[in-house]
């Protein structure tokens, strides 16, 4: 079972991700923990924008939380990025 900010963060965002030029990267934050992926860096995406100004010119953000802490049965349908609940049992 793969939770909903790791299905947000790694499958649907992957290509835009790789899709960025260089010099201005995108860069994915869970915001439940605040690590930024592409870096293992902390940002806490809860502080005022002029207190980490200098971090947040060197790339664009995309910060995901949980709206829940319970893990839910995400699956992906064939060739698309929507997603459907799975039933168990």
């Amino acid at each position: 079972m793969r939770h909903e900010i790791q299905f947000l963060l790694e499958d649907v965002l992957d290509a835009v991700v790789d899709a960025q030029p260089e010099d201005h990267p995108l860069f994915r934050v869970n915001r439940d923990t605040s690590t930024v992926y592409e870096t293992d860096e902390t940002l806490d995406m809860q502080t005022p924008i002029q207190t980490r100004k200098k971090q947040l010119q060197r790339a664009n953000f995309v910060g995901v939380a949980s709206e829940t802490a319970t893990r839910l049965p995400w699956v992906l349908d064939s060739g698309t990025t929507s997603r459907r609940r799975c039933r168990s049992g």
